[in-house]
């Protein structure tokens, strides 16, 4: 049987995009399945994978939560970090690098989310469809997004992004509700012992605010850094 393959030196050479997420307008009640904004630390950390507490000296903590209710906060967080990594991976596999989220506590819920996605296979991004990208001029910054082919690879990464924030639904009526619920380790402040049970989870605001509340730059500039047999690839901060 014939086959056929690309040997196109480009094709494997990745992208870096930086993503900010401003979360200072999700819910931060206590106990709303629609609180616990977006984190990659949940409700149990330990001293393999604390949470940091200071980033100009990295300093960490593995103090949880000082109540259920906000213990279950912080695993909502991390169920949509997670909703939101397996979004991201819809056209080609990806990596998270250089994540920044700052949270003062176990009972804490962050306003800011930072990380850089590595795209291993840029050429696959998906630049037709224009879906998840709300109507308005503020949220579009591809031009004429109706229009199929006009997106570009950082509004790509932001659809996906917010659509796993949503809990992996695109739709763009601000009324829409997504809720789901998993099977999670939970700790019970109470007795400081833990259980696996069910956390149901809300999108933290409609799906047009979710949108507006991130920021997608494609990183254009990187330096090889040898450092004898290993070498490492540090990100310079020039932007598109």
């Amino acid at each position: 049987m014939a086959r056929s393959f690309s040997v196109r030196g480009d094709t494997r050479k990745p992208a870096y995009f930086r993503v900010s997420i401003d979360m200072s307008l999700f819910d931060t009640s206590t106990d709303n399945n629609t609180s616990g904004a977006v984190s990659p630390n949940g409700n149990y950390p330990t001293s393999e994978d604390p949470y940091i507490t200071d980033l100009s000296s990295l300093a960490t903590s593995t103090t949880r939560a000082t109540t259920t209710a906000l213990a279950d906060r912080r695993e909502r967080g991390l169920m949509r970090f997670e909703k939101m990594v397996q979004s991201l991976q819809t056209d080609t596999l990806i990596d998270i690098l250089d994540l920044e989220i700052v949270e003062a506590n176990g009972s804490a819920q962050a306003t800011s989310l930072e990380f850089t996605i590595s795209v291993e296979s840029p050429d696959h991004i998906n630049l037709t469809s224009t879906d998840g990208i709300p109507d308005g001029s503020t949220r579009a910054l591809a031009g004429n997004v109706d229009t199929a082919g006009t997106n570009t690879r950082q509004n790509r990464m932001r659809v996906l992004a917010a659509i796993g924030i949503n809990g992996n639904s695109s739709e763009v009526d601000d009324s829409s509700a997504v809720t789901y619920s998993e099977l999670r380790h939970r700790f019970l402040p109470v007795t400081g012992e833990s259980e696996m049970s069910s956390i149901t989870v809300q999108n933290p605001d409609n799906y047009g605010e979710i949108y507006e509340a991130i920021t997608v730059n494609e990183i254009t500039t990187t330096s090889q850094i040898s450092g004898g047999d290993d070498s490492t690839l540090a990100l310079k901060t020039s932007q598109n």
